[in-house]
């Protein structure tokens, strides 16, 4: 069993020891209000480290490959996936692997996309297009309702070629075109523009955070007055050394 003055000991130097960590704990929080979890994963989306980018032109394309063939027109507002950056293209993903869909990559322009700091909730459309096979009846004897098929297919995009209209769908795994009367309707994504509205007056985010610069003087300071205060425990008196005349076992 300690006496009491080995217990004063103990308690001081639990004390000095908590002084001098605190400075580094406060340090710590700091950087997380400094560096905070959206500007990380604003930095991810500008690396291509599995960020996300709305579509903000309505004639952002996926491509085959960096300035190569189209495959289809992306739904505007909504998002690609970023998984690289070549020159001018961002490589990207379009869709997951979830019946009826298919992942699709490519490359898109930089300037059709915006990468953001957010995990969308809607990240694709989700929409499906149904298509009419007739057939035709010369002597007009045939059941009516065996003259026509009717067959559904998940929507990615449309495309435009000599001049004719078309729908890219997913059939059986591939990507393939069916003729279009006209452009699809389809309720738009808002999440990129209510983010955009959200931001500071100017369209940027404060501080890549969102703290004004009185806020983070502030915390400065108080880094540095825990620290102060540490050194000032570290260099004071030290507790009196237990009497070994007094101990108690």
């Amino acid at each position: 069993m300690l006496s009491r003055a080995a217990r004063s000991v103990k308690i001081a130097a639990m004390k000095r020891s908590f002084l001098l960590l605190a400075p580094f704990v406060l340090l710590a929080l700091c950087s997380l209000l400094l560096f905070p979890a959206q500007s990380l994963a604003s930095a991810a989306a500008e690396n291509g480290e599995n960020g996300y980018a709305a579509v903000v032109r309505r004639d952002a394309a996926l491509l085959s490959e960096p300035d190569g063939d189209p495959l289809f027109v992306l739904p505007y507002t909504y998002f690609v996936r970023i998984l690289g950056k070549e020159g001018g293209y961002y490589r990207v993903r379009y869709a997951e692997d979830r019946r009826p869909y298919q992942a699709v990559e490519g490359y898109c322009a930089e300037d059709g996309l915006a990468p953001v700091p957010f995990l969308p909730q809607t990240p694709y459309l989700e929409r499906s297009v149904e298509f009419v096979y007739a057939i035709d009846d010369p002597g007009g004897a045939a059941d009516r309702e065996l003259l026509s098929v009717t067959r559904t297919f998940p929507y990615y995009g449309y495309l435009y070629d000599n001049g004719c209209l078309y729908y890219c769908v997913l059939d059986g795994g591939t990507l393939k075109r069916i003729p279009a009367d006209g452009p699809l309707d389809y309720e738009e994504n808002g999440e990129y523009a209510d983010y955009v509205a959200s931001l500071p007056a100017g369209g940027e985010e404060e501080d890549e955070g969102g703290l004004s610069a009185a806020a983070i003087a502030g915390i400065c300071v108080a880094c540095a007055a825990a620290v102060g205060v540490a050194a000032l425990a570290a260099r004071g008196k030290r507790p009196p050394a237990a009497d070994p005349e007094r101990a108690e076992f």
